[in-house]
């Protein structure tokens, strides 16, 4: 059992209600947690609440990160979260079979509510779950209505889709409609439409996209823009002669964006494709501003790529090489012109701390749409 799972006190409907009860039965278990705490000569109980979590779930097993890269699971993901980010939390599920839901019911709902110790002793109730199912194909035709119908009024409302979101269609429109925030995570599979799609919910949701993947970069950006602070360096980032990267399979696209991020800031969005003979784990690009080009590759292979899957970066600027190499999950080493260490602790972020952190008040990071931008170009440059 994890630590946080020992700070939660969770009290359950032990039946599946139907989604009008819904209200009904989390009263009920307030009232249950607020007898619990008088037993205990706690006081009474009270709630808080700063989001609606609409967590998009259909494949439930998928795992989630620490800060070492260790898996865990949906469900410690979402105790983190409450510890931090009081929530009422609607989990989007489809059955497994007919069978599971009641006869003659295409949607139910499980209750459950997470009490916490607030300072003081008191006891808090920190999270409000309901875990709605559907099942059929027309099942999820039902998720917007209830949605609407379950939120919590006057507070925003968030949709988690860190494993998957639906495909286009009438369902994802809905659902990107009713959010203030929409988090994805750009390196939940390997398969470059990732990207594609999430530009896509960019284009549909201007302003309310935030990208976990993203912000897995963040230590690794503010080490590779530590390489050109002073004068002199800064000036290199004119005379870039080529950039290389080298993920793993799953840290390729964290890569791009990566390499969207580098290239607009230095104002090189302009690319087109370049052959590569002989090697599928490679591509190449041109890119540049007016007539200056140079090369740009992603590598692809498997090795140690630490949380954000990537293993080594090289800029070549002005005849001098800067380059991060990952030593293992938490560390890489830095070697350039004028710096030069061994190991560098990366300060990396659980995928919990970085959903708390997408939905405070820095989560909307407009360099994330430049870097989106370019990185969508570079999926899209065609050889020549």
């Amino acid at each position: 059992m994890s630590a946080v799972q020992e700070k939660c006190v969770t009290l359950a409907s032990k039946h599946p209600v139907e989604p009008a009860r819904v209200e009904d039965d989390l009263t009920s278990l307030w009232r249950q947690a607020g007898d619990a705490a008088q037993k205990e000569g706690r006081g009474n109980v009270t709630r808080a609440c700063l989001w609606n979590l609409v967590v998009y779930n259909p494949r439930p097993h998928k795992k989630f990160k620490d800060a070492s890269g260790h898996g865990y699971g949906l469900r410690r993901l979402l105790d983190e979260v409450i510890l931090s980010l009081p929530a009422r939390i609607l989990r989007l599920e489809f059955a497994e079979s007919k069978q599971v839901l009641p006869a003659g019911k295409d949607a139910m709902a499980w209750v459950a509510a997470k009490c916490l110790d607030a300072p003081g002793g008191k006891r808090q109730i920190h999270g409000e779950e309901i875990n709605l199912q559907v099942h059929g194909k027309s099942g999820d035709s039902h998720f917007p209505s209830l949605v609407r119908a379950l939120l919590q009024p006057s507070l925003p409302i968030a949709l988690l889709g860190l494993d998957d979101l639906p495909h286009e269609g009438w369902m994802l429109e809905q659902l990107l409609n009713l959010c203030d925030r929409v988090l994805v995570d750009s390196q939940s599979n390997e398969y470059d439409c990732n990207l594609e799609r999430i530009y896509e919910y960019q284009q549909s949701a201007p302003g309310h996209i935030v990208d976990i993947g993203w912000m897995r970069l963040t230590p690794v950006r503010y080490l590779l823009a530590g390489f050109f602070d002073s004068p002199h360096q800064a000036a290199q980032l004119k005379r870039i002669e080529h950039i290389a990267v080298e993920a793993t399979p799953g840290g390729q696209n964290t890569a791009l964006l990566l390499l969207g991020w580098l290239l607009s800031s230095c104002g090189f969005s302009r690319v087109s494709g370049s052959r590569a003979p002989g090697r599928k784990d490679s591509r190449r690009w041109q890119a540049g501003n007016g007539s200056r080009r140079f090369p740009v590759e992603l590598r692809v292979r498997k090795g140690e790529g630490g949380v954000d899957g990537l293993i080594r970066i090289t800029i070549t600027a002005g005849g001098e090489q800067y380059t991060i190499r990952q030593v293992d999950a938490g560390h890489v080493s830095l070697d350039a012109p004028h710096r030069k260490d061994g190991k560098v602790d990366l300060n990396g972020w659980s995928d919990a701390e970085l959903v708390i952190a997408g939905l405070g008040a820095q989560g909307i990071d407009p360099k994330f749409v430049e870097a989106l931008h370019c990185a969508t170009a570079l999926l899209r440059a065609k050889a020549r």
